[in-house]
């Protein structure tokens, strides 16, 4: 098993899914997440195998899941929970980096610190460069859209 450990911030993927020009999903992708194995002490880790051919052993292989994500999982979910705390995550690229990009700016406009927001996508493009691909024009697209969020309301009212 693999179980993974995520925490979704429903205000940051709402604002991510309107400046992409997409709907927003419920509960999918989660803003950040890592499976539980790599959240658990190298020292501790374990493979868990459940079999058919000795279902004994699921329950201790259960019991070390269900330890593990109390131990390891739910602290990580919860030091993540917040806007804030999640900005920290993403700007320091936890999780998926190709998601983070996308989030961590996105995150800083809300928390209204666009000029941090606006130095993570430059940082972002100069690493891009004139690469093209889908996903570097994907992104292109993105900064451009938010970009103009910024304008927009940095402008006087």
């Amino acid at each position: 098993m693999n179980p993974v450990c995520g925490v979704r911030i429903q205000s940051l993927e709402r604002s991510l899914a309107e400046i992409e020009g997409e709907s927003s999903h419920l509960y999918i992708p989660a803003t950040v997440s890592e499976p539980l194995r790599y959240l658990v002490p190298t020292e501790s880790r374990m493979d868990w195998i459940l079999t058919r051919e000795d279902p004994e052993t699921n329950d201790e292989v259960i019991a070390d899941i269900l330890a593990s994500l109390n131990a390891y999982g739910l602290p990580y979910m919860r030091k993540r929970v917040t806007l804030e705390a999640m900005s920290q995550a993403l700007v320091a690229k936890e999780g998926h980096r190709w998601q983070a990009v996308f989030r961590a700016p996105v995150a800083l406009w809300l928390l209204n610190r666009n000029e941090e927001a606006l130095s993570a996508m430059e940082a972002q493009l100069t690493e891009i460069g004139s690469q093209e691909n889908a996903a570097y024009d994907n992104y292109r697209a993105f900064s451009a859209a938010l970009k103009r969020r910024i304008a927009e309301s940095a402008a006087p009212r």
